[in-house]
């Protein structure tokens, strides 16, 4: 699965905005971000991922599994059906690895934090 980690730039003033907010509010508004910064990165790997019938393009998949203090984390992948999908990104004994999953996360770091940031900077006005 992708992890992309992001610094945010005047996190104190992002800090209190969202201390001044509800914590329930505030939540779902990180959610939200981090979230649509996932999809950038789905759809990059789903146009990357490897196709012999198009079936791991079409699983790619994101969820939010923790959120909390420490942050929120969404997974990136594919889905349960499409397992498989791992074997492609890591390779086996018996095959090489066709990264499309680090390779979407990289080529769209840029594009994800603008799409966080945007919407972080939409719920705070």
């Amino acid at each position: 699965m992708a992890d992309v980690k992001a610094e945010i730039i005047g996190k104190k003033e992002l800090l209190a905005k969202l201390n001044a907010i509800d914590a329930e509010i505030a939540t779902v508004t990180l959610e939200q971000a981090a979230e649509a910064g996932a999809k950038v990165i789905e759809d990059a790997a789903a146009q990357k991922a490897p196709r012999r019938t198009g079936k791991l393009a079409g699983s790619m998949t994101h969820e939010v599994k923790n959120k909390g203090k420490a942050g929120i984390e969404v997974v990136i992948g594919p889905d349960k059906e499409a397992f498989y999908g791992l074997f492609n990104e890591f390779g086996t004994s018996k095959m090489s690895p066709q990264p499309f999953l680090r390779p979407a996360m990289d080529e769209t770091s840029g594009k994800v934090k603008s799409v966080i940031a945007a919407k972080l900077k939409t719920a705070l006005k």
